[in-house]
């Protein structure tokens, strides 16, 4: 099943969604305009906003407030893609230059910094206070996973859980916010069902994260948007390759580390790495490690009544490792 057809219920509210967020993206600075028109032609899956809408109408109507959250949620997400392609030294994104490869770092870091900032402007306008916190220690959770993660590709640390730790810290986390606060907006504060959408965003993240970092092993530029192996290059040592590693002999082990030590990331290194990961059954395993996860995901709301917007929700859970872009 498609993503559009699992969202196809929430087609109108997707609508009035892009209109409110578009209203918020404005300035009067030409570059800022300019580097807003080049991130929003390509708007991407609107993960976040797109569950938190799914999320609402299980309970019923979506409210304004619902809306403003989205906002507030989306927001953040876009500015941390903006930082990590800086980080990343990535030059593309969702198949288009990213901004820091068209202009520069300096302004990425800023429309970052800037984006950051307008997102809680929609939650401000209807004094809308009480989530200000859990996403204020969301922001902290993210950047420490970043942090984290230059530390271990620096110290070419490989183990599952430190692997997990920054999957739920970099991509779990924010999903896991945006899923809570729907929940608890749409349910009135109905504690036990926001708890258990928060433990849904968690485990779906997780899954879509691992899914994420298996297209750099089996995909193809055009389909996932971004080049091929850069997650080798940037010595980033994700699920698959963790497993391929504790699993391999020693000299082998070695070899391959060497390279990666070294940053001799030619054509045929990399390849070798990929063909090296693939063998030693690193993709099936990492993606019944994302099964896993989207099991868990099931079962955390598997208590709640079986309507159709909880089939959706089903349905978005297993779409995020079946996807192929």
């Amino acid at each position: 099943m498609t993503l559009d057809n699992i969202l196809l219920p929430i087609k109108p509210l997707q609508v009035k969604f892009e209109e409110q967020f578009s209203k918020t993206l404005v300035s009067e600075v030409q570059l800022v305009k300019d580097t807003i028109l080049h991130i929003t032609k390509n708007k991407g899956k609107r993960l976040r906003s797109n569950l938190m809408l799914l999320i609402a109408t299980f309970f019923g109507e979506v409210s304004e407030r619902l809306y403003s959250n989205a906002i507030m949620i989306e927001l953040l997400h876009t500015a941390t893609l903006l930082h990590d392609d800086v980080v990343d030294y990535s030059m593309e994104r969702r198949n288009q230059p990213s901004v820091n490869a068209i202009w520069d770092n300096k302004v990425a870091v800023l429309l970052g910094d800037y984006l950051s900032a307008r997102s809680f402007q929609p939650v401000f306008q209807i004094k809308d206070y009480d989530f200000i916190e859990i996403v204020c220690k969301n922001i902290e959770i993210m950047s420490q996973g970043e942090i984290l993660a230059i530390q271990q590709s620096s110290s070419l640390e490989f183990d599952e859980e430190s692997y997990f730790k920054v999957t739920f810290a970099k991509t779990a986390s924010l999903i896991s916010t945006a899923c809570y606060i729907s929940a608890n907006i749409a349910s009135n504060g109905d504690e036990e069902k926001y708890i258990s959408f928060k433990k849904y965003g968690e485990y779906v993240g997780m899954a879509f994260q691992i899914r994420d970092d298996v297209f750099d092993y089996i995909s193809t530029n055009d389909k996932i948007g971004k080049p091929v192996g850069n997650d080798i290059k940037e010595r980033k040592l994700t699920l698959p390759l963790i497993y391929a590693l504790q699993n391999a002999n020693e000299k082998t082990r070695e070899d391959i580390l060497s390279m990666i030590k070294l940053n001799s990331f030619s054509a045929e290194n990399i390849e070798e790495i990929i063909n090296f990961t693939i063998k030693a059954g690193g993709i099936e395993y990492a993606m019944a490690k994302a099964m896993e996860f989207v099991e868990k995901a099931k079962e955390s709301i598997a208590f709640l009544p079986d309507i159709k917007e909880k089939e959706a929700l089903i349905n978005f859970a297993e779409y995020v490792i079946t996807r192929e872009k």
